[in-house]
């Protein structure tokens, strides 16, 4: 489905379709698009490909939006949806998720060579101690594996891990246990999964501390920094306490080390709940980012559940993801499919 889609999207740009209904769907609005690590020569290789976007192909990126697009802050895209007032057509806002160190180190410099605001969603507790995240661990720790067995929690069989196919299931298992496991529990797994495949190198420093986090407001001041939850954790599947304590915790933790509350959240892996979007509202912040099938952010939506687009690995997507006709002609091509 992925792949088909991405082709779908390709062929709809090279045609010329998909800029054409761009240009006869009039209707105002932004698109929120969603990139996590830029990794240079300093850290390719220790972040889960996923995650990382090249440097060339992000300044691609930034230069094509830079000259074809209307690039705004969450501030104003919050702002437009409280105020009742339409962005235009083909405005674009830029978020990273996770805190990676390279943000600062890579990202940071491009967007401002063009003069461009982003945001920056930070999981609070990472930061705290610069500490690698979890998809990245699983990534560093079978690619520098110097054995060929492993054992997954629960299970009594090693996996094989000489067939690429059974690497590919053995990690795809071990994602879906640690995408709803706690924090405790997440390095409980990973801890054991590290010390079975005994890695050959150790991973450089990856995320950003507190101090790194203050260096680029001060050296960025268009960076917004938002918050991203306490510990990483999916959302949808807590309520109370819980989720009070994570989403008032990331406030907190990012007033007390940043000096002013955080206006802005996002979910964790895009999936929230009416109480969740409720609870961020009521942490006193203005917007939250979470998945959702409207991908167009309009005057009159919830600005705590605004829809992000995950940023493409071509330039030529990019042109569609962002432009005014892709969330209606995205839906429309897949009715008919």
């Amino acid at each position: 489905m992925g792949r088909l889609s991405d082709m779908t999207e390709s062929v709809l740009q090279w045609s010329g379709v998909g800029e054409l209904h761009g240009v006869l769907a009039s209707q105002p609005g932004a698109i929120v698009l969603m990139y996590h690590s830029v990794a240079d020569e300093l850290d390719r290789g220790w972040i889960d490909p996923a995650n990382d976007l090249d440097p060339e192909l992000f300044r691609e990126h930034v230069e094509f939006l830079a000259s074809n697009r209307s690039v705004v802050s969450m501030n104003e895209v919050a702002g437009s949806i409280r105020d009742g007032r339409e962005l235009p057509r083909g405005a674009v806002a830029i978020t990273f998720d996770d805190g990676y160190l390279n943000n600062l180190r890579v990202a940071a410099p491009i967007l401002r060579e063009f003069g461009l605001p982003a945001t920056l969603y930070l999981p609070t507790r990472y930061i705290d101690g610069a500490e690698t995240q979890w998809i990245d661990r699983v990534h560093v720790a079978f690619r520098q594996r110097s054995v060929a067995q492993v054992r997954l929690p629960g299970e009594n069989v090693e996996c094989d891990l000489r067939d690429p196919s059974g690497l590919r299931r053995a990690i795809e298992r071990l994602r879906v246990v640690l995408l709803g496991a706690s924090y405790a529990e997440r390095d409980e797994i990973l801890g054991d999964i590290e010390k079975q495949l005994c890695a050959r190198e150790t991973a450089p420093r990856t995320t950003m501390s507190w101090d790194d986090v203050r260096a680029l407001k001060a050296g960025y001041p268009r960076w917004e920094v938002g918050v991203h939850t306490v510990e990483h954790l999916d959302m949808s599947v807590r309520d109370g306490v819980a989720l009070d304590r994570e989403i008032v915790g990331c406030a907190e933790a990012a007033c007390r080390e940043l000096g002013e509350m955080p206006r802005h959240f996002s979910f964790p892996y895009g999936r929230s709940t009416v109480a969740g979007r409720e609870a961020v509202a009521r942490a006193g912040m203005e917007s939250a980012v979470a998945a959702r099938n409207d991908l167009q952010v309009r005057s009159g939506k919830d600005r705590f559940w605004i829809p992000r687009v995950e940023a493409p690995r071509s330039t030529a997507r990019l042109k569609f993801r962002s432009s005014a006709g892709y969330p209606a002609l995205t839906r429309w091509m897949w009715r008919r499919a």
